[in-house]
């Protein structure tokens, strides 16, 4: 599954993080470009697996950027690509390393709400201020989502 051109550049300087060299062309290739051709190419399946993959090989190395928010920019492109199951998929995949980012939950209800799913998004947000109490833009989404407009005559 791990793709024979990607070759991880394992000693880095601060501005060459999440990358690693294609072999063949010898550019920079990041994750979240290596993840959205995955799902471009096969689909979200392929996507999940090959981060997987990336996270057993290369956890701690410094090879690729693993960390919390690493897959909330190929979630976000994909929503952008109104690809929105495919962006839940990977925000869901995200919880399983990261169960306590309320950052993923708030994603995950603005991705829901794009979808016209306002109750997953209510239910995220709500997770989403349990994690983080004190995080304004989760609160003030949920009160806007929650409050019953007025009655008009």
């Amino acid at each position: 599954m791990f793709p024979d051109d990607f070759v991880p550049i394992l000693e880095r300087d601060a501005t060459s993080r999440n990358r690693s060299i294609c072999s063949s062309t010898r550019e920079p290739r990041t994750l979240r470009n290596a993840l959205g051709g995955a799902l471009d190419a096969k689909g979200v399946d392929s996507a999940v697996a090959l981060y997987r993959e990336l996270r057993t090989r290369y956890y701690g190395t410094a090879a690729y950027d693993l960390s919390e928010s690493a897959l909330l920019g190929v979630a976000n492109d994909a929503s952008r690509a109104n690809k929105t199951p495919a962006a839940l998929a990977l925000l869901k995949l995200n919880l399983g390393f990261y169960e306590k980012s309320a950052g993923t939950y708030s994603a995950m209800a603005n991705i829901s709400l794009a979808g016209n799913d306002t109750a997953s998004a209510i239910a995220a947000l709500k997770k989403a201020i349990e994690l983080q109490p004190n995080n304004p833009q989760a609160q003030g989404l949920l009160t806007r989502l929650t409050t019953k407009p007025p009655q008009t005559r």
